[in-house]
């Protein structure tokens, strides 16, 4: 450890390994805690399934707000082929399959079955409100 940073030598360079990172979705964790494999990438893809297209100047493509889907008018086809998109920009994503449920009562639930160089698992994202985001872990299947 150096000086008074709690850190262990080296937390940078293992942040930057592929499949690292802060975690957090609508926001960074406010302890700063690390997440890895599985979790880093469920929490990348509701990260891009949270930020609106284009709000990253520097990656024009990355985002699809989902939350914005619900209430409007859209049927469920578009907004799978969408996340489906924004899954497959992440690089650890070999293939993705999404079925959406979009309620009457103003609810949209996307079940997201990834498959990685692990093989193939399955989580949920769900905005009950259009304004929250919940992300449910699943089996691997």
């Amino acid at each position: 450890q150096t000086g008074t940073d709690s850190r262990p030598d080296g937390w940078w360079e293992e942040m930057a390994e592929l499949g690292s990172d802060i975690g957090g979705v609508l926001d960074i964790d406010p302890t700063l805690r690390v997440v890895r494999g599985r979790d880093a990438l469920v929490q990348a893809v509701a990260r891009r399934c949270t930020t609106p297209n284009g709000q990253l100047l520097w990656s024009p493509s990355y985002g699809y707000d989902l939350r914005g889907e619900v209430g409007a008018i859209v049927d469920a086809p578009t907004v799978e082929s969408r996340i489906r998109a924004q899954c497959l920009l992440e690089e650890e994503v070999e293939d993705a399959e999404v079925t959406v449920t979009l309620s009457a009562a103003k609810e949209l639930r996307a079940v997201v079955r990834l498959t990685d160089g692990e093989g193939p698992f399955t989580f949920t994202i769900a905005s009950p409100d259009g304004l929250t985001i919940q992300v449910f872990a699943g089996e691997d299947t």
